[in-house]
């Protein structure tokens, strides 16, 4: 009897692996592609200091410890805003690098315009560091 099981255990095991049961070999780099895939963003709300550093450049602190650099259009009077609002351009409120917003800055000093912004990076905590004190949000 155990002569008629081995064919058939060997026929059911030949079946399964053809027809795609087996499992698939796992990938090494499968998990490393998907890390590599992520991208440093922030929301607007999450945004809570900013400052400018000259009329085209502007370092945003989002979250905790996160500065990000954005490049602006001339912005007259930025660097004497108290308050900025940000409108991402696009149907996400999420900020990547390379996406644009547009920027709204009101307070003393400042003439209300609009301007348009990319973000450019996420800065390294060494290059935060290395900001000048007036350029650090």
């Amino acid at each position: 009897m155990a002569r008629t099981l081995f064919p058939v255990a060997l026929s059911v095991a030949l079946l399964a692996a053809a027809s795609g049961c087996a499992p698939a070999p796992a990938s090494a780099s499968g998990g490393a592609s998907v890390m590599a895939e992520v991208r440093p963003c922030f929301t607007v709300a999450q945004v809570h200091n900013f400052r400018s550093a000259g009329p085209t450049t502007l370092y945003l602190r989002a979250r905790v410890s996160e500065v990000f650099e954005l490049q602006t259009t001339p912005c007259p009077g930025s660097e004497f805003a108290n308050a900025l609002i940000i409108v991402p351009d696009g149907p996400r409120d999420q900020l990547c690098p390379g996406d644009r917003a547009r920027l709204q800055t009101s307070g003393e000093g400042t003439t209300g315009l609009t301007c348009v912004a990319r973000v450019v990076r996420k800065l390294t905590p060494e290059q935060v560091a290395a900001l000048p004190d007036s350029a650090q949000p």
